[in-house]
């Protein structure tokens, strides 16, 4: 055990660079995910039973379904604890973006603010598709984050539910105007 005090056996990584790479547990470039989002698995081990936690923002390219979506310029803040309990490293938190999309009724634009809560694991070699893989001693946070945030997108966005979305004949919003053709009348 290290002689450090840890009053609160947990730490915290906040991420501020402009180059998004976290910071002192080395986490490592990976060609498929952005450097703050592959931590060390060794750091965790090391000490296991230590609550860490990890602070991010960053963007993320193509989260989107369907009619919603979280642009890369809108980032996405991740704040995860992380403990290894044996050979699994157990995740829990929050994470939080802000999504964009169109009303599936009216068409117009619309978007909120998308709040996932985290629950998970990552096991060595894991290849069962119940845990997420430690893979190479990296910890990628990437499909984690990816899979939560996409699985929670609206797939059909509302303005509202009481919607009236427009009219098929005259395409006039029928939530600030009435129909001009009548046929949206015509139709209740």
């Amino acid at each position: 055990m290290s002689n450090r005090s840890h009053p609160s056996r947990s730490e915290t990584l906040r991420d501020g660079s402009s180059d998004r790479s976290a910071t002192s547990w080395g986490a490592r470039r990976s060609p498929h995910a952005s450097s703050s989002l592959c931590l060390p698995a060794e750091a965790f081990w090391r000490e296991r039973g230590v609550h860490r936690q990890v602070v991010i923002r960053v963007g993320i390219d193509g989260l989107s379904c369907l009619g919603s979506a979280v642009p890369p310029s809108n980032l996405v803040d991740i704040s995860l604890g992380l403990v290894a309990e044996g050979v699994t490293i157990l995740v829990d938190g929050v994470l939080s973006a802000e999504w964009e999309g169109t009303c599936r009724r009216c068409l117009i634009e619309i978007g909120g603010l998308l709040t996932v809560p985290v629950h998970e694991m990552y096991r060595q070699d894991a290849d069962d598709g119940l845990v997420y893989p430690i893979t190479g001693g990296i910890i990628d946070l990437e499909p984690l984050v990816r899979d939560m945030l996409l699985t929670s997108l609206p797939l059909a966005p509302l303005c509202a539910e009481g919607c009236k979305g427009l009219c098929p004949g005259c395409g006039a919003d029928l939530n600030h105007e009435d129909c001009a053709c009548g046929l949206a009348s015509a139709r209740r």
